[in-house]
């Protein structure tokens, strides 16, 4: 009993700190990344064009917390422990969080209708959102279920990587603020498309199924995770809304480019618990003695 107690431990310890080193490196090349495509837009449209964007960024971002709500967390709970319903977890998260993904950007499209926001302001939100599309089919959370941050952090890198070339090539012979979310949206898309041919590897085969007693399961325990995902993100960038609001998008512009600075560093926080949390999902059903190891 001692000796396998042991094995688990060493295993845990093992599976951490190479999911946490993979973080590591994903999480350090995405915030630098983020910088350095931070700094040279606004370089190119100044402070002004850079709070339009943050604002946009923001505003859409309240409406993606619609598109999940904490369903991913539960989602990525059951197939650590349950793998043998991947293809039933799969198929019923991809199918409810596109329902309300095509809901949620109804809703924002109407709010938009019937507001006062500037033209170029309008198109900015309207096309941040279409990323509420393509962040469901991002399957990354699968890899962090299975605990091949590998994958998830490859992922990523492809993501922020293209992200940037598009920006440095488009900008280059376009001035339009536009190509901003544009060149996001395409490279989301790409980093999705990449991440499901990854997906064979670290699952099999995988196979349409729907499974209701799960989808009943994601949306009766997903309201406390959603609640407290928006208390922090109204804690973290409620303050961008109002800066705009009473300051205008020059301050915002400004206020913004600091703030990512910092955030960049927050966010290195995250990368052993993002690490630990599919471990501790794993091992929460076994013997009380078999998650006392991972701590």
């Amino acid at each position: 009993m001692n000796i396998n107690l042991k094995r688990n431990r060493k295993g845990s310890s093992k599976t951490v700190l190479k999911n946490t080193f993979f973080n590591s490196i994903s999480g350090i090349s995405v915030q630098a990344l983020s910088i350095i495509t931070g700094v040279y837009i606004a370089r190119k449209f100044g402070a002004s064009g850079y709070g339009d964007l943050a604002f946009a960024n923001v505003f859409v971002s309240y409406f993606m917390l619609a598109t999940d709500f904490g369903i991913t967390s539960i989602a990525i709970r059951n197939m650590a422990r349950n793998k043998g319903n991947k293809d039933k977890i799969l198929f019923t998260y991809l199918i409810t969080r596109f329902i309300l993904s095509i809901f949620t950007y109804g809703v924002l499209a109407t709010i938009i209708w019937f507001s006062s926001f500037e033209g170029k302001v309008t198109l900015l939100i309207l096309v941040y959102a279409l990323q509420m599309f393509s962040n469901v089919f991002n399957i990354s959370w699968v890899f962090i279920a299975y605990q091949k941050m590998e994958y998830d952090s490859i992922t990523k890198v492809v993501d922020k990587g293209l992200y940037v070339l598009l920006i440095l090539i488009l900008l280059l012979f376009f001035n339009n603020i536009l190509l901003v979310p544009i060149s996001m949206s395409l490279a989301s898309l790409v980093a999705v498309i990449f991440g499901w041919i990854m997906l064979k590897k670290v699952i099999g085969k995988i196979k349409f199924d729907f499974d209701k007693a799960f989808l009943k399961e994601m949306l009766l325990f997903s309201w406390p995770i959603g609640l407290s995902n928006g208390a922090s993100q109204v804690n973290g960038n409620l303050d961008t809304l109002f800066m705009t609001a009473y300051h205008g998008n020059v301050t915002t512009g400004l206020y913004s480019s600091a703030y990512r600075l910092v955030t960049a560093l927050i966010l290195m926080c995250t990368f052993f618990t993002s690490a630990l949390y599919p471990l501790i999902c794993e091992r929460a059903i076994g013997p009380k003695e078999s998650l006392e190891n991972i701590l």
